[in-house]
């Protein structure tokens, strides 16, 4: 009983104390929980310097002289549907920092959210003169980036590597968008910077580029083959397209490999693909030469030599009846070319067995190529056309006395 009188006036005393100190003291404002990705509104401001375009215009190409392949990239994608390499170049996060700071009177803002294994990443664009605001999200992986080397921090290095990436890629898109016409002429204006840079020390650039090849552990042959030049006839702009693309390389958009691919495989020989190219299935191989026959052309020898067969073993029985045989027989249908392999197994099997009768390594190494489209058709895999072709080699070798 006593306890509860007790606590009663406490809270009495603490009431009274309450509504004294708010009816003496100032008022304290509430507090309102903010969201994290809250709508802002800006609208057109006043601004104490308005911008001037024809201004920002003309700094641009300035620095773009300057800048030259630092504000552009350039990485090569594969084409399915046509089989074929095409390349995505276009604006750099330097160049999109440079022309917001150039642009002026604009603000960029990000927001994170985390996704679990990736964020969305959210970049604001803000032009204070006009009003005009742009958002553009961007997802990025936690497992984006292979760079932060080894050890205990590695996997922490990794993520946050991965996490300034993506920022700066937001940032990036965000930005280009936002100022696309301004954006297209920094990225013009760069690139031509670079290429007349170039031209007036050709020699100078040439060397240099080739230099940086080299030390990236490319050999220079798989860059000529992409430039589709040798290294000694290479312009300014062939000099320009390989400083961007080795720039896509040491800022990861691409590997190596993906941007110049290495030339492993032998080309082969066009007039023979030309003539290996119009075998058909149910084709015939000659096992000595290699040589296809028409399927079409193969029945009609076929059919031929089967009456021949037929008439001759007609005339041997007669000539049996009265002596000796005074005609030679026609080939039979043992003698007939043997069908084209149609497996995997037969194709193997055959191969063995003409690598090893074939007397001339020259014969050994046409014969393979002329039969690329025989391998595709009877699906001879990689590992086993990989194993044949090494006993080819082994067997085409000299060999050393």
């Amino acid at each position: 009983m006593n306890q509860v009188i007790d606590r009663d006036d406490r809270l009495s005393s603490l009431e009274a104390f309450a509504a004294t100190s708010a009816a003496s003291g100032p008022a304290l404002p509430a507090t309102v929980p903010t969201q994290y990705l809250e709508e802002r509104k800006v609208g057109a401001q006043n601004v104490q310097v308005h911008r001037d375009e024809t201004r920002v215009l003309q700094k641009l190409a300035a620095l773009a002289a300057a800048a030259g392949d630092d504000w552009y990239y350039r990485f090569p994608v594969k084409n399915r549907q046509k089989g074929t390499t095409d390349y995505i170049e276009g604006p750099s996060i330097k160049l999109a920092n440079d022309l917001a700071r150039l642009y002026g009177n604009c603000a960029v803002d990000v927001r994170v959210q985390d996704l679990g294994s990736s964020w969305l990443i959210y970049a604001r664009f803000v032009d204070y003169e006009t009003g005009f605001e742009m958002t553009r999200p961007f997802q990025q992986a936690k497992g984006g980036s292979r760079m932060g080397g080894r050890g205990d921090d590695a996997d922490a290095r990794r993520l946050d590597i991965a996490m300034q990436i993506g920022t700066s890629k937001a940032i990036r898109n965000v930005v280009v968008n936002s100022l696309q016409t301004f954006a297209d002429f920094a990225f013009d204006q760069a690139k031509n910077s670079l290429v007349e840079k170039i031209g007036k020390n050709l020699v100078g650039y040439r060397d240099r580029t080739v230099a940086g090849i080299e030390n990236h552990g490319i050999t220079i042959d798989r860059v000529e083959a992409v430039i589709g030049k040798a290294t000694k006839d290479w312009t300014a702009p062939d000099i320009s397209r390989v400083i961007a693309l080795m720039k896509g390389i040491m800022d990861g958009m691409s590997t190596a490999e993906e941007t110049f691919p290495s030339r492993e495989q032998p080309k082969e020989d066009t007039k023979l693909g030309d003539f290996v190219a119009q075998a058909k299935t149910g084709d015939t191989v000659n096992a000595e030469t290699g040589e296809v026959t028409d399927a079409s052309t193969d029945q009609t020898q076929q059919t031929q030599a089967s009456q021949s067969s037929s008439q001759d073993a007609s005339s041997g029985a007669e000539d049996a009846t009265g002596g000796a045989a005074t005609q030679e027989k026609g080939p039979s249908a043992a003698d007939a070319a043997p069908p084209a392999p149609k497996t995997e197994d037969e194709y193997i099997a055959y191969a063995n067995a003409w690598i090893e009768s074939a007397t001339s390594g020259e014969e050994r190494k046409a014969r393979w190529l002329r039969e690329k489209p025989m391998r595709e058709a009877a699906g001879v895999q990689a590992d086993a056309a990989k194993a044949l072709e090494t006993k080819l080699k082994e067997k085409a070798a000299p060999q050393k006395k």
